[in-house]
């Protein structure tokens, strides 16, 4: 179970309460009923937010564990406190970069997030765009953004794809960036592979 809490909202005590009874519901929910619940190890509890819980550490003791990242334990529960803008600045942390709301730190995170499908691209596309809605200035912009997706996407298409896709440029776009050496090297192919006609037999008269 996971809670996140941006720079706008404070992680404080009354969020992991929020945290463990969504937790106690979701138990309940995965387990069979008239049986015994499911073990509390098969679940871990998570609380992601942008910048330092100042105002939980006055009710609750959190142990650092890692650089950006903190053990807290209410009762019997475990939960593992992760702020976004501590993490250490690494490739395998670029996710939760994006969430720090810091705009050097974001920017590192969306240059190195490696996209997993159009859905977390659309939502990245998005966060990114809701910082700059708030004044947030970045020095990876979403111009960098749509550049870097669209390329990593023309890598995964087909040739077909690719066709289909530069359908939609002028012959003018299509031959920018290509020399008169490749364009004539590529007509003199296209040429040389085209079936040559044989000449029709004249009639006898």
């Amino acid at each position: 179970m996971i809670t996140f809490k941006s720079h706008h909202d404070p992680l404080d005590d009354w969020a992991l309460k929020e945290l463990t009874g969504h937790y106690v519901n979701y138990r309940k929910q995965c387990s069979a009923r008239d049986q015994p619940l499911l073990p509390e190890a098969d679940f871990r509890l998570y609380a992601v937010c942008s910048r330092y819980p100042h105002n939980l550490v006055n009710h609750v003791t959190l142990e650092p564990v890692h650089q950006g990242m903190y053990a807290c334990e209410r009762g019997t529960d475990k939960i593992r406190i992760i702020v976004a803008g501590q993490v250490s600045r690494e490739p395998q942390n670029a996710l939760l970069h994006l969430f720090s709301a810091s705009a050097e730190t974001v920017g590192y995170g969306a240059g190195h997030y490696e996209q997993r499908s159009h859905d977390t691209s659309s939502l990245v596309g998005r966060l990114l765009g809701s910082y700059q809605g708030e004044g947030i200035a970045m020095s990876y912009t979403m111009a960098d953004y749509r550049r870097d997706t669209a390329e990593e996407y023309l890598k995964e298409l087909t040739p077909e794809e690719r066709r289909k896709v530069l359908e939609n440029l002028t012959a003018e776009e299509r031959l920018a960036g290509l020399s008169a050496e490749e364009i004539a090297a590529y007509l003199k192919k296209l040429k040389s592979e085209r079936p040559s006609r044989k000449a029709r037999p004249r009639r006898k008269r």
